[in-house]
């Protein structure tokens, strides 16, 4: 069974995007950490 080219671009573009929310949550959690040491 043979996708299309769209289809495939489709799911790369997911994947990619699920993975830069995904480290662009982690850089807001690190962030928010270093904050509030920095406060403490």
């Amino acid at each position: 069974m043979t996708k299309p080219r769209e289809v495939i671009q489709n799911t790369h573009d997911q994947k990619k995007r699920v993975k830069r929310i995904k480290l662009a949550r982690e850089l807001t959690i690190t962030v928010k950490a270093q904050k509030h040491l920095a406060e403490s």
